[in-house]
């Protein structure tokens, strides 16, 4: 990967004109260190009326003398910035090796713990933080389950396995609240706050009641469903990840039909 690609900042110098520009500022009369452009026009404009007798093909023309000037400007710019992106003074010794430097800058700003990979959201929702307790719930589970004829002991052991009765729970996929509604999913049943506990179970259950209406009341294939997605399921019956196989036997362990 190029320096360009990491910082954006377009190094205009490439290493093989190297010789060929401090060539040029030598025959100008630039110093080591950044020239005013007062100067160099004075430098120009004596370069110009120098007579064209031969012996000056060597030096460059006023055209790329304004060349390399501007390029020795960029690159003094880029290096101070460079300097602040790793955090040095201007009085302190400067970056020798840009691409080093933005490295090393990079290495520093990405040392974040391996666990935070797996942080979770923020949620818009401003939800307790400790699980809900099914209790609390029942009231919010059972009016979803008549309304969309979903057996309330199914959505308890659904809630169980997807959050552990944390609202405010967001995986590290994105699934959000209760029933972990997926953000297209959420969008699919109308919820519009998915980490609000009645807007959730509502939405879940809807969706739960759709995959069981599309597989006859075969729950095991709806949750299957649930977990994988529809299209997987239909797609490779027969090839369920370990992870779907392990959520279908939790959620069955955990059912316990409302009306035994």
């Amino acid at each position: 990967m190029s320096l360009g690609q990491i910082t954006g900042i377009t190094v205009i110098e490439p290493a093989s004109r190297k010789e060929q520009v401090e060539r040029n500022r030598t025959h100008l009369g630039f110093p080591n260190t950044s020239s005013s452009f007062a100067a160099f026009l004075t430098r120009a404009e004596r370069r110009a009326a120098q007579p064209d007798d031969g012996s000056n093909h060597a030096l460059p023309s006023a055209k790329e003398a304004l060349g390399e000037f501007l390029r020795d400007q960029q690159n003094q710019m880029n290096l101070r910035l460079l300097n602040s992106l790793i955090g040095r003074e201007e009085n302190r010794e400067p970056v020798t090796g840009a691409l080093d430097a933005v490295t090393a800058a990079a290495m520093r700003h990405a040392a974040i713990p391996e666990a935070s990979k797996y942080r979770q959201e923020a949620p818009k929702y401003d939800a307790p933080v400790t699980p809900v307790a099914p209790r609390e719930l029942a009231p919010i589970i059972r009016q979803a389950a008549e309304k969309y004829g979903v057996d309330s002991g199914l959505i308890r052991a659904v809630i169980k396995a997807e959050s552990n009765f944390q609202p405010q729970s967001t995986s590290p996929k994105g699934a959000m609240g209760l029933m972990q509604l997926m953000p297209e999913t959420a969008r699919e049943v109308g919820v519009k706050h998915p980490y609000d506990p009645v807007e959730n179970i509502m939405g879940g259950t809807r969706y739960l009641k759709g995959l069981l209406n599309r597989y006859q009341g075969n729950i095991p294939r709806a949750l299957a469903a649930y977990n994988w997605g529809a299209g997987n399921v239909e797609k490779y019956p027969d090839r369920l990840p370990r992870e779907t196989r392990d959520y279908i036997r939790r959620v069955t362990q955990e059912y316990r039909p409302a009306e035994a």
